[in-house]
């Protein structure tokens, strides 16, 4: 079989394509549950993930990385001017890089430090920014790796938003069913 030059460009870029795929997907698979993990906050007190009320963001944040405060810039205005329920954003960052890190630079959200191990084998994290979208029943809806111009974040998080507001009133009117429904077998038994 002859390999022509095109052919063998193809097969050197093939796996080089594969692997870079592999290498700049970061974070666990849509529709993973939100892991229980022991963090601290700013002020050392333990926290776990379990009390993270959901829907949420979670943001894997490093204080060093320009592409992370550009997402954090970005993302503050929108929490500010925004109208109705928003769900909550939490800073996450490994434990060493907590130190020196303030409130005002992570413009007022929480901040959970995390540990190395939880970080990779947890979370499969593997590069910064990240954002990981967990809705009501704290599953995995969407990620963000890597930033995003104001303009397409901001639809990221709009649809994200919707998403779970229209999850939540299927929810409400489910839970409305269910207790007519329930009451239409109380009054049948009278």
């Amino acid at each position: 079989m002859k390999v022509t030059r095109t052919e063998g460009l193809v097969v050197w870029f093939l796996p080089l394509l594969t692997a870079s795929c592999v290498l700049f997907d970061s974070g666990p698979p849509i529709g993973d549950r939100l892991p229980e993990v022991q963090c601290e906050d700013l002020q050392s007190q333990r926290r776990s993930t379990s009390e993270i009320e959901t829907p949420c963001i979670l943001f894997f944040y490093n204080p060093s990385c320009r592409p992370c405060k550009n997402v954090l810039a970005g993302l503050h205005p929108y929490f500010e001017q925004a109208k109705g329920p928003l769900p909550s954003l939490y800073l996450l960052v490994k434990g060493d890089w907590k130190n020196g890190l303030t409130t005002s630079q992570s413009k007022g959200f929480p901040v959970l430090a995390i540990s190395h191990q939880a970080w990779h084998s947890v979370f499969q994290i593997n590069r910064t920014p990240v954002l990981l979208f967990y809705q009501t029943q704290r599953k995995l809806l969407q990620k963000q790796v890597g930033w995003r111009p104001a303009f397409i974040q901001k639809r990221i998080l709009d649809r994200f938003v919707a998403e779970n507001r229209r999850t939540a009133v299927q929810s409400s009117s489910n839970d409305c069913n269910s207790v007519q429904e329930h009451s239409h077998d109380t009054n049948s038994l009278r």
